[in-house]
């Protein structure tokens, strides 16, 4: 857009949990943090400008359009070498399971397992940006955006073996907390050149399908929760039903042929 243009515009920035990671390094020796969902209010203003959104977020603030978002975990993208995608690295990880007959065992901590999440729907947060974007009550705040429900791992593992037709899956309480994608998934590279071989995906490596390091973090304990209450007070109502939200970007996976 021409710097000289009248045209009205926003600028949205997206962050992750940052703001709070920042906040828990405060709070973590005070209270138990997970006791409750985080709100907008209790997010840690972000100020290193060496950091991206940190510069990002100065950048904008000298606009005079500061509209900061704050969302959950991304529960859904496709798109190749995406940090934040654990569909990806999960439906990538089952396809490798059920190549080499292996079950499909639940790569985290039993805290993880058992624990009420939440997660955000790609689709989601873009409605959510079209509406802060042109509804005036929502410029120069901070919104949380998740589904609007809560889920268990160990329910969703069922519904991703299903997924993959694998049998055997769960999770195994003799090596909980030892199990890590990181190192489960070492020397599988020649395993999934042998499956784009074979089912014809598209051709891809499997650095660039699947980001161990992060799938490993979200499932390393017990999930982060946060509110969706300012953002209904403020007028966005948009939700996704997570179960349903799981199973389509899995098919999606499938229908981009990113995984057979």
């Amino acid at each position: 857009m021409s710097p000289n243009s009248h045209t009205p515009f926003s600028y949205l920035l997206q962050t992750a949990y940052i703001n709070y990671h920042r906040l828990l390094t405060y709070i973590k020796h005070c209270i138990h943090y997970r006791d409750f969902a985080f709100t907008e209010d209790s997010a840690y203003p972000i100020t290193d400008k060496e950091n991206d959104d940190g510069a990002l977020e100065n950048f904008i603030s000298e606009k005079g359009q500061r509209t900061l978002r704050t969302s959950s975990r991304c529960s859904g993208r496709i798109k190749l070498s995406s940090l934040i995608s654990i569909i990806g690295a999960l439906c990538v990880y089952a396809a490798i399971c059920k190549k080499e007959g292996r079950p499909l065992k639940f790569p985290g901590r039993k805290a993880a397992w058992e624990c009420y999440a939440v997660a955000s729907d790609a689709n989601l947060i873009a409605e959510q940006h079209i509406w802060a974007a042109v509804d005036p009550y929502a410029k120069n705040e901070a919104f949380n955006v998740n589904n609007g429900d809560v889920f268990k791992w160990k329910h969703f593992w069922e519904v991703l073996a299903e997924q993959f037709g694998i049998e055997e899956y769960g999770f195994d309480k003799e090596e909980s907390g030892r199990l890590r994608l990181v190192e489960m998934m070492e020397g599988k590279v020649g395993v999934w050149e042998e499956i784009v071989r074979e089912n014809e995906p598209q051709p891809t490596k499997l650095e660039e399908v699947a980001v161990w390091w992060f799938a490993d973090f979200v499932l390393g304990g017990e999930a982060l929760s946060d509110s969706m209450n300012k953002s209904k007070e403020h007028g966005f109502l948009g939700f996704r039903n997570s179960k349903k939200s799981f199973i389509s970007w899995i098919k999606k996976m499938k229908a981009y042929k990113i995984v057979p």
